[in-house]
């Protein structure tokens, strides 16, 4: 299951998905008026790095995977 959610295609879509929740939805503007709800998409991990990049990865995703450690 998480092989799938690195793989480009998958995680572009959940990607453009996500921001087309926040944008086309009442979910931006209820930000605005919810503390709670604001909090809780602000915290929402939306840029991770991978803890073990695969071997099989390219070399340009092994070195955005170090770039991300510290």
């Amino acid at each position: 299951m998480a092989d799938s959610l690195v793989f480009p295609p998958p995680a572009a879509l959940l990607d453009v998905g996500g921001l087309w929740l926040l944008y086309r939805t009442g979910l931006f503007a209820a930000m605005r008026h919810e503390p709670w709800l604001h909090a809780a998409v602000q915290s929402w991990p939306s840029d991770r790095c991978s803890p073990s990049p695969s071997a099989s990865s390219p070399p340009y995703a092994a070195a955005g995977a170090r770039s991300c450690a510290g």
